[in-house]
């Protein structure tokens, strides 16, 4: 006999709880302590969400020094502003995030 997760009623409300609340989007991602502590504190008005969107749909990313990728995408809470967001290497750790105004395609 197969064991299924609905089996598990708790998984099913853990599940059904993390989603409600956004638990897996911001979760899958890391962020440093230089980002908690330096850009958060700096930069009050950004949300880890937009850092997160950016990653998932990118407008262009880019390999840059010290093993880290930059990663431009647009957010249409900020009237449509280009947010650049710095990550190491392992693409899903942000590291640092702020608007781009010289960007260009």
């Amino acid at each position: 006999m197969a064991i299924s997760k609905s089996d598990f009623p708790q998984y099913e409300k853990t599940r059904a709880i993390k989603q409600i609340y956004g638990y897996n989007r911001v979760m899958e991602y890391k962020f440093t302590d230089y980002f908690e502590k330096e850009v958060m504190r700096k930069r009050p008005y950004l949300k880890k969400e937009w850092c997160i969107q950016v990653l998932k749909n990118p407008l262009r990313v880019e390999r840059q020094e010290n093993n880290r990728f930059r990663f431009w995408g647009v957010i249409e809470e900020l009237e449509g502003t280009i947010l650049r967001v710095i990550t190491l290497d392992d693409k899903i750790t942000i590291h640092n995030a702020f608007p781009d105004r010289r960007f260009k395609l």
